[in-house]
């Protein structure tokens, strides 16, 4: 099972061969969060640049250093290690209690403290509105094919595919998962174990509708998405302007426990994909998870780019939740 690689394409197979994250400079992501902060409070937010490093490092890191439970340390989401990031993270300090992170700096060399405010709440995960990508594609094959790319994915988004990091290294979180029930792991294994499934089957469904070209077709049954319904987020509206012929945005089920029988064109679908592959979905009938939906296109924002040589080095704008490798596939295929 191959978690990514063969899942259909939305404006045909690549013709260029190209190379990505070459060297951590190469892949660029800064985090901007829904909000801005209070300025007071017991929370100590600061904006870090990291290197080389895992998000979950830091924040361990950054509770050794500040003598604290690694519990009251908060971020919106994980970063690429193989890449340069900027993310904030909160340390809870109650009473303001006085601490030092010069230690920490002088320590850690690629890892570089940008700025710092306070905060009345803690940073959670999902309080990322947008992450910004500046990613330099190298070893271009065919440059006349990665822009022509560039220019379909710009006007009409690409597949809201989840990308290969949801799923580890071979396969290895799908794996896992199936031997939940011989073995017991920590809370946060489960879930990460869970969600690769979700996301797997997600991905098996939108590609199959890619390949029958009803990705952007209302089936009976389908979850739609109204601009109404992004009035608390009008930044998302952005994402999803223009991938529809109509004023809605279909949707694809981040399957659950309490997924209802459905005898519609779209659970004829979904069934067709679980018959497939009933181990996997055995795993979450066992499990609670909540039935949720997924935008099935999504359309990068502020998407810009020159050529230097045989290279492109590209700028786009993407929600949280979205991935950039996914947007990479539709371009090239990695050497």
């Amino acid at each position: 099972m191959n978690s990514v690689t063969y899942l259909q394409h939305l404006y045909g197979l690549p013709k260029s061969f190209a190379k990505i994250k070459m060297k951590p400079s190469d892949f660029k992501v800064y985090e901007n969060l829904k909000y801005s902060f209070s300025g007071v409070g017991e929370h100590y937010v600061y904006k870090v640049r990291k290197i080389g490093e895992n998000t979950k490092f830091v924040a361990n890191e950054l509770a050794r250093f500040a003598n604290t439970n690694p519990k009251n340390i908060g971020f919106a989401g994980l970063k690429d290690r193989h890449a340069v990031t900027e993310q904030w993270f909160s340390i809870y300090v109650p009473k303001n209690r006085e601490f030092s992170l010069d230690k920490f700096q002088k320590t850690y060399t690629n890892i570089q403290i940008l700025d710092k405010n306070k905060h009345n709440k803690k940073i959670k995960k999902g309080d990322v509105s947008y992450n910004t990508f500046n990613i330099k594609i190298r070893n271009i094959s065919n440059l006349d094919d990665v822009v022509k790319k560039i220019n379909f994915v710009r006007a009409g988004g690409f597949p809201n595919y989840f990308g290969p990091q949801r799923f580890g290294i071979d396969n290895a979180n799908i794996q896992n998962a199936l031997k939940l029930n011989e073995r017991r792991v920590s809370k946060n294994l489960k879930s990460i174990y869970l969600s690769a499934i979700r996301s797997y089957f997600f991905n098996e469904i939108l590609s199959e509708r890619i390949h029958r070209n009803i990705h952007r077709t209302e089936l009976d049954g389908d979850f739609c998405l109204k601009a109404k319904d992004f009035e608390d987020n009008q930044f998302m509206l952005d994402y999803v302007q223009g991938t529809q012929d109509k004023s809605f945005f279909l949707t694809g089920s981040l399957l659950g426990d309490n997924r209802p029988e459905k005898i519609n064109d779209i659970g004829l679908l979904e069934n067709e994909i679980i018959s497939k592959n009933r181990d996997l979905f055995n795993i979450i009938k066992c499990n609670r998870m909540q039935l949720s939906q997924r935008l099935l296109i999504i359309k990068p924002m502020n998407l810009s780019y020159y050529i230097d040589l045989d290279s492109i080095c590209i700028k786009f704008d993407l929600p949280s939740g979205a991935y950039a490798t996914s947007l990479m596939r539709e371009l090239f295929k990695e050497i």
